[in-house]
């Protein structure tokens, strides 16, 4: 593990705006850009419709409702066919969602539904190398591959238990997934070929990892406090980043990965030497989750506040 890495409190480098989404009280979930150029992001909750959401540079917002109940807001991918594919989990079903920038909805029902009271399946879901939409089933330790015509294939892991949940596609044509049940990365070829890597601090958390812009995954550690990376040879580095609480992140058009910082309620920036910049949210208690880039930004769902956030890079 690297020593501490180096914190700052700045603004001099970006600042942060905010919009209010349709529905106060929504949970808001994954968020990613979409094929029209717009930022696309899920919405839901106790007593709100499962929702897909966009919203453009300037702020303008719309939403599509996916499900008329109330349900958790789940991950987000962009598809090669022009359309936005959500995970959905909620009453021991799941299924995915393909939904067009009109709005229009497909489900497609994966094949293993979990018990009742162990709802949340589905988590991740990415575009993979080969076209095709990949996510973990983190109930029964597989990983699946979904074509764009809802086509299911299903590639389990030999690890039990090992709950694999967000999924990034990797610089080396593998899909990257966490595996917070046994405190592993995993990689996975499209032939569905599987490799582990420990994370040297136990008892991690793992909750997110995405491609760095430096050919290697970075993942988040919660409970661990640390921004970890891996690179293709499985080589592990970890950046202690104090009381942060990371959790989503993304790699930045500046050359840094960008992750929210829940405990702090702040956006930060790490460099890939390890040093960490940290912007405030301007509304308190916002719960930052998932981060995504776009249109030379970083955006970012806030959970409790209902809102989206960009940071405006200078």
């Amino acid at each position: 593990m690297q020593p501490p890495a180096s914190i700052s409190t700045t603004e001099s480098r970006a600042t942060i705006v905010e919009y209010a989404t349709p529905e106060p009280g929504s949970d808001l979930g994954g968020i990613v850009r979409g094929p029209d150029g717009a930022m696309w992001y899920t919405a839901g909750g106790l007593h709100h419709p499962l929702r897909i959401g966009r919203i453009t540079s300037s702020g303008q917002l719309r939403e599509f409702v996916v499900r008329d109940q109330s349900q958790s807001a789940n991950m987000i991918a962009a598809g090669a066919d022009g359309a936005l594919w959500i995970t959905q989990t909620g009453a021991g079903r799941t299924t995915i969602a393909r939904v067009t920038v009109d709005g229009a909805v497909t489900e497609f029902t994966t094949p293993g539904n979990p018990p009742d009271h162990l709802p949340r399946n589905l988590v991740g879901i990415v575009l993979g190398p080969d076209g095709g939409l990949w996510f973990p089933e983190a109930f029964f330790d597989k990983i699946g591959r979904i074509t764009t015509s809802g086509m299911i294939m299903e590639f389990p892991l030999a690890t039990r238990g090992a709950e694999p949940s967000h999924i990034a596609a990797g610089p080396d044509g593998a899909l990257w997934f966490i595996e917070p049940g046994v405190n592993r990365i995993g990689r996975m070829t499209t032939k569905g070929e599987v490799r582990e890597y420990d994370v040297p601090t136990r008892d991690s958390d793992l909750v997110d990892i995405a491609a760095g812009p430096d050919g290697a995954m970075w993942f988040t550690e919660y409970r661990g406090q640390r921004i970890g990376r891996v690179d293709s040879n499985g080589n592990v580095t970890e950046f202690a980043v104090a009381e942060l609480g990371p959790v989503g992140l993304t790699a930045g058009p500046d050359g840094a990965v960008w992750f929210a910082a829940a405990q702090a309620n702040a956006i930060a920036r790490i460099t890939t030497t390890g040093s960490v910049t940290v912007y405030p949210i301007p509304t308190a208690n916002s719960t930052p989750y998932r981060v995504a880039s776009g249109d030379g930004g970083i955006w970012f769902t806030e959970q409790a506040a209902a809102q989206i956030g960009r940071v405006v890079l200078r």
